[in-house]
């Protein structure tokens, strides 16, 4: 199943019988406790009545899942049914029944690989449990179950090209060398081209000349694997690879420019290229690049912080339109940024994604006081020769920028929420900018470290007894690569809920981070807490702002207090506690 089964939401689940019933089925009830609809958990199974012999039409409410089970209850092999998911958009469904592949019933046989041929559904009631048909049209999954059959539908990766051709293009390049000719110009294997079909413009009919050009739509996927269990990982991350390096072609113009000199196409070429990426819904057209520019330059800038205000780089075409995509989805093209005049400076958050229009900077920044100018060049994607980079304009540079001191504050992270008395537990800070909240290039630079001074913090009302104790032996770990502090060895020796005070101190005296902690509940030894799974049994409410709670940053303290008040009149808390509104 895939890995987002217990988050996605697939229902309202639509089960339509061949009799005219339609069944909604919604989802299963949250299994989490937290505090919001966001993380809640659902078991991703749905439970439908059926009658042996008849055939069932299935929708989700959402994106069809990668692979999904389907299995009848309480029966055996007399009670068959037929089954179709309905899909977003045409798909390579594989089909395992009883963890074995079952080959589509109409798969052309003079093939040695998977070849799927035109004729109709012929799926019946007859057929071996797990036969199955995939109609283009419709874009719905066929397959036959029976009682003692477990049937999963695995999507496999399918890379749909569709070639907007010109009307010069000569007829022979349509010759029945045309698999060859694909190949050599793709870049990849004949047997990964599963299907091809060619459209004239103007009146949807296979190849016939065409005042408007054409449409060459182009179908690769690798062989099936043969259970579910040899299903090969490498396979598909070499399929990725061809996919990102063809997208990458076009969009620098090299495939045009193959196109162009191979001997079938009479220097004709692709004028346009929509694409459906594997494990993908939709189909999205690719531009080809033309040139970059500086659309916001960074500012505000700290050292070793992000930047206030993010770069944004854009691409455009030659014609001046912003070019949304650049790469596969599962391998966009990048932008770094390096200092001019000092290159092997190691620059914050220095390499972004391009994504919808425009580049996604959000930890970039310059790592000392200063004044400095950046170049933003684009990192030679997959397939593509770095002299590419060099002979288009693919390059920007900003004018001079101004770095001040940093500004810093700190976030607890790795949350202790509970020990066990007079047990040592450690507590992680993370010192990031004061203004973005973002982590830091670095932890430390400048030949200076950190130290640390830590104390219980007093509530309000409902404090405990407990004393903090810090071991003799050396308590801070400093952490470059994932940029935190780290106070150990550190125990409490009297049960209930506390909060501590955090103070880490630059040993140059320039940088001074004040911390609370979340609560820490401090537990009897031996004594497990109760987990909910589920809702709570138990609420209590109480009168106040929530809102103002929690834009002072006072919730957790509100927490920690009601849980101290609910031990100290005696209540047998056996959990720990959330609030939420």
């Amino acid at each position: 199943m895939d890995s987002d089964t217990e988050h996605r939401h697939l229902s309202p689940v639509a089960v339509m019988s061949d009799n005219g019933y339609i069944d909604l089925i919604n989802g299963p009830p949250n299994r989490a406790c937290c505090n919001g609809y966001a993380c809640r958990k659902r078991v991703s199974t749905f439970m439908s009545i059926v009658q042996s012999q008849h055939k069932y039409l299935i929708y989700l409410t959402s994106t069809p899942p990668n692979q999904i089970r389907f299995r009848i209850l309480h029966s055996d092999a007399n009670i068959k049914l037929i089954l179709a998911l309905h899909y977003e958009s045409l798909q390579q469904i594989d089909v395992y029944a009883n963890d074995g592949y079952v080959s589509p019933t109409n798969r052309d046989l003079s093939y040695p690989f998977l070849v799927l041929t035109d004729q109709p559904n012929n799926v019946t009631f007859a057929s071996q449990p797990g036969s199955n048909y995939f109609n283009r049209t419709t874009q719905m999954a066929y397959f036959l179950i029976d009682g003692l059959t477990v049937i999963d539908l695995k999507i496999s990766p399918l890379l749909i090209l569709s070639f907007g051709l010109p009307p010069e293009t000569p007829s022979s390049f349509f010759s029945n060398n045309l698999v060859n000719n694909l190949a050599a110009l793709l870049g990849v294997s004949t047997n990964m081209i599963r299907r091809v079909n060619i459209v004239s413009a103007n009146n949807n009919t296979r190849v016939r000349r065409s005042g408007s050009g054409y449409t060459l739509i182009v179908e690769l996927r690798t062989d099936e694997a043969r259970n579910l269990t040899g299903y090969n990982a490498t396979e598909t991350e070499a399929f990725l690879n061809y996919t990102s390096t063809i997208l990458n072609q076009y969009q620098c113009g090299q495939l045009q420019a193959i196109w162009k000199a191979h001997s079938s196409t009479n220097n004709t070429y692709p004028t346009s290229l929509t694409v459906q990426e594997p494990f993908t819904q939709v189909q999205a057209v690719l531009d080809t690049i033309d040139h970059i520019t500086l659309v916001t330059s960074p500012s505000s800038c700290r050292e070793q912080s992000p930047c206030t205000v993010q770069p944004v780089i854009v691409a455009y075409t030659a014609n001046g339109n912003v070019i949304n995509k650049l790469g596969s989805t599962d391998q966009s093209w990048q932008v770094i940024a390096t200092v001019i005049g000092q290159p092997n400076v190691l620059v914050p958050g220095a390499i972004a994604n391009y994504s919808n229009g425009q580049t996604q900077f959000t930890l970039f920044g310059i790592p000392s006081v200063g004044s400095y100018q950046i170049q933003f060049t684009f990192v030679p994607p997959m397939g593509i020769n770095a002299s590419f980079i060099l002979t288009t304009n693919c390059t920007v540079a900003t004018g001079f920028i101004t770095v001040t001191q940093a500004s810093l504050a700190g976030l607890e992270v790795n949350h202790v929420y509970d020990t066990v008395i007079n047990s040592p537990f450690n507590l992680t800070i993370m010192p990031v900018d004061s203004v973005t909240l973002r982590r830091l290039g670095q932890v430390t630079w400048g030949g200076w470290t950190w130290s640390a001074l830590v104390s219980v913090y007093t509530l309000p009302k409902y404090n405990r007894n407990g004393t903090l104790i810090i071991s003799t032996s050396p308590t801070l770990v400093i952490d470059s690569s994932a940029g935190t502090v780290t106070v150990t060895n550190m125990t409490i020796n009297g049960t209930g809920m506390y909060m501590l005070n955090v103070t880490l101190i630059s040993t140059n005296a320039q940088f001074v981070i004040q911390v609370r902690s979340h609560g820490i509940l401090v537990k009897p030894i031996n004594i497990p807490l109760d987990i909910e799974t589920n809702d709570p049994i138990t609420y209590a409410t109480f009168q106040g702002d929530f809102d103002a709670l929690v834009a002072n940053g006072d919730i957790e303290v509100k927490r920690v207090m009601l849980y101290n008040y609910l031990v100290s009149v005696g209540m047998p808390v056996t959990s720990d506690i959330t609030v939420w509104k």
